[in-house]
């Protein structure tokens, strides 16, 4: 799937907000230390941008998962569509879902 997606990106178009995201020393997890935070910038540092590119898909579908994962268990009872309906509410909000699926209840998330 990450090759259909980076094939949809211009990397000229993204490479701007890739460059920002790596290099900004402002974004460290509370659970990550200086020391480790240093060795991840400088491994991203040496990636290209479609390497970077890559790397920043993969992350969004993993948190994307981990968040469909979460509906399911909150809502044992919705089955994949509806738990993927409550993810796309969730992500790009209630009017959208309603111009997308008018005939369909809004589960959810």
């Amino acid at each position: 799937m990450t090759a259909l997606v980076l094939q949809s990106y211009r990397t000229r178009d993204v490479a701007p907000w890739i460059e920002q995201m790596v290099s900004s020393p402002h974004v460290r997890s509370p659970d990550t230390t200086a020391e480790a935070h240093t060795v991840q910038l400088a491994i991203y540092r040496r990636m290209t941008v479609d390497q970077r590119l890559a790397l920043a898909l993969e992350m969004s579908a993993a948190a994307r998962r981990t968040t469909l994962d979460g509906i399911s268990a909150r809502h044992p009872d919705y089955d994949e569509a509806t738990a993927i309906r409550a993810l796309f509410r969730l992500l790009h909000g209630p009017e959208l879902y309603a111009k997308v699926w008018p005939n369909l209840p809004a589960p959810a998330p």
